[in-house]
């Protein structure tokens, strides 16, 4: 038996697990073919890219834009102070967080495709290849249903 977060593999079949339950039990009996893959973590990787790459622009744009034309006269000692730094702190916070839209959109793991009569279901393996337990899972299935890597 190999478990991991999102899969345990048994004798009588395939679950899997969503949060530790789970969600949908598979028998080797409906699964034409399975593979292996390594690919991005996210489905649509590239509009998440797209995004962090867009909000990274704009917020660049903006803190280009702050430091190029700053006349700024207030009116108070306290609008002196906090204005500037509310105008400077948001477009860094935006970079920070368009930096990690793009490393999240970029990161690859192991993915198992489950093929069934006209299905398919997603497994992401990222608990198996950090443990480097993915040859014992390969191996596991493979005496059960037809894998290709």
């Amino acid at each position: 038996m190999i478990k991991s977060g999102n899969l345990e593999a048994d004798e009588l079949g395939i679950n899997i697990l969503k949060n530790g339950i789970m969600t949908e039990h598979i028998d080797y009996s409906q699964i034409e073919h399975a593979e292996i893959k390594r690919e991005f973590r996210i489905k649509n990787w590239i509009i998440t890219l797209l995004i962090g790459i867009l909000l990274l622009t704009i917020s660049n744009l903006w803190l280009f834009d702050f430091f190029s034309d700053f006349e700024y006269n207030p009116q108070n000692y306290t609008e002196s102070i906090r204005l500037p730094w509310m105008i400077l702190i948001s477009p860094i916070i935006i970079g920070f967080m368009s930096i990690g839209i793009i490393v999240s959109a970029l990161k690859r793991t192991m993915i198992l495709y489950l093929f069934m009569n006209k299905e398919h279901r997603r497994i992401l393996l990222m608990d198996l290849d950090k443990e480097e337990k993915l040859n014992e899972l390969y191996s596991f299935l493979d005496d059960r249903i037809v894998i290709s890597r």
